[in-house]
């Protein structure tokens, strides 16, 4: 009789330990808005740092709150390099929560935003950016270019050749950009030039096919028509490393 008490006791001690071990990992789990604040990260092959921020603001024209979060680069950089930002954003409130902004999204601008809307703006929120940031070195590079019966640009170059299209009425203004027997060299990248050869009109990241960019004119129209050298710059990917920020959200008016 004891033995069988005896073995009915480790039989509802097991069941409990099982029991236990299954609820333990819900009960428990961490809470993702406990994970330490990150606002910035330095690279490890630049001397330049990534920062966030992130706050409510008021959209007076949709008449809701909207949360905005932003990645940038501060310090020096080096002058033939060119930083590409990629990025996911989600917003984790206090209860635990964790909503995402929406797809990554990336550029070759110095800030990366991205903005959601919200309901209320709860405070000691939190937006996590899982983002990576691509190196690319500058380079000159010649090429030729072609105006189409149809007003197109066509660009001849060493990577393969490039044809801009204006969208009629985009607003804002677009172009297609359709990429040709690009090879290997996908992920590379343009840098358009304004008229005088000093200032960056456009950067454009190289695709195999069409993509659409906001840009208000064709590379190079004001130019005589014909088959003519034109100096350009190739962004050529040189290396990339992850980023993960997570950032206090402001609460409103602060």
């Amino acid at each position: 009789m004891n033995q069988k008490i005896y073995w009915v006791g480790i039989a509802s001690i097991s069941m409990t330990a099982l029991g236990f071990g299954i609820v333990y990992p819900l009960a428990y789990a961490a809470n993702p808005i406990n994970q330490p604040l990150v606002e910035q990260q330095e690279s490890r092959a630049s001397g330049f740092t990534m920062r966030g921020e992130a706050l409510y603001q008021k959209d007076a024209k949709a008449n809701r709150t909207i949360v905005a979060a932003r990645m940038f680069a501060t310090g020096p950089m080096h002058d033939d390099e060119v930083i590409r930002m990629e990025g996911t954003f989600s917003l984790i409130t206090p209860n635990g929560q964790v909503k995402s902004f929406g797809p990554s999204t990336w550029t070759f601008s110095p800030n990366l935003y991205s903005v959601m809307p919200v309901q209320n703006a709860p405070s000691g929120s939190k937006v996590k950016i899982d983002g990576t940031i691509y190196v690319y070195h500058r380079e000159l590079i010649k090429s030729e270019r072609e105006i189409l019966p149809d007003g197109s640009i066509k660009l001849y170059m060493n990577i393969g050749s490039v044809t801009f299209s204006k969208i009629p009425n985009s607003n804002p203004a677009q172009i297609s950009v359709d990429c040709e027997n690009l090879g290997s060299v996908h992920q590379h990248g343009l840098e358009l030039m304004s008229a005088n050869n000093k200032t960056v009109s456009s950067r454009i990241l190289l695709y195999a096919g069409k993509q659409v960019v906001e840009r208000e004119n064709l590379p190079f129209v004001g130019r005589k028509i014909g088959m003519e050298p034109y100096v350009i710059r190739q962004l050529i990917p040189k290396r990339s490393e992850p980023v993960h920020l997570v950032l206090p959200v402001r609460d409103l008016g602060r």
